[in-house]
């Protein structure tokens, strides 16, 4: 992050097109964000991000700067963290509140969800292979 705060932005009086201005205009102009790809829908009730940033902190930039810019509105994010190849979607939905709740479902080819997902354990004792049997001597 670029380690400035985000002041609540005046966007009464403002139309859709000019609200959608003023937060492309600030996600172009933050330069921790000079690599991602995103896209602001706005309606009178919803701000919408989506596309794809390089890293977990560029998304919660993203989603900083739309929510200083929220007023009334929802922020709704389908930003996607990681290179346009091999990416996990990593979605949710946060209100005025600040509160984030997931709206999509991670896919991932070796776990059903994250959630669930349980790393191999150090305390596991290790396999153990039984020794070859030799006949016994006569």
């Amino acid at each position: 992050m670029s380690g400035t705060t985000s002041t609540p932005v005046n966007t009464a009086g403002m139309s859709n097109d000019q609200l959608k201005a003023q937060i492309e205009n600030a996600l172009r102009n933050e330069p921790t964000l000079s690599n991602a790809n995103v896209a602001v829908s706005v309606t009178d009730s919803n701000i919408d991000l989506a596309g794809t940033v390089p890293t977990s902190n560029d998304k919660q930039t993203a989603e900083r700067i739309a929510q200083s810019y929220s007023g009334n509105r929802q922020l709704t994010d389908h930003l996607n963290v990681g290179s346009s190849s091999g990416m996990t979607p990593q979605s949710g939905t946060t209100g005025m509140s600040g509160s984030s709740t997931s709206t999509g479902t991670e896919t991932s080819p070796s776990s059903t969800t994250p959630s669930t997902t349980t790393p191999p354990s150090s305390t596991t004792s290790p396999s153990t292979t039984t020794p070859p049997t030799t006949p016994p001597h006569r």
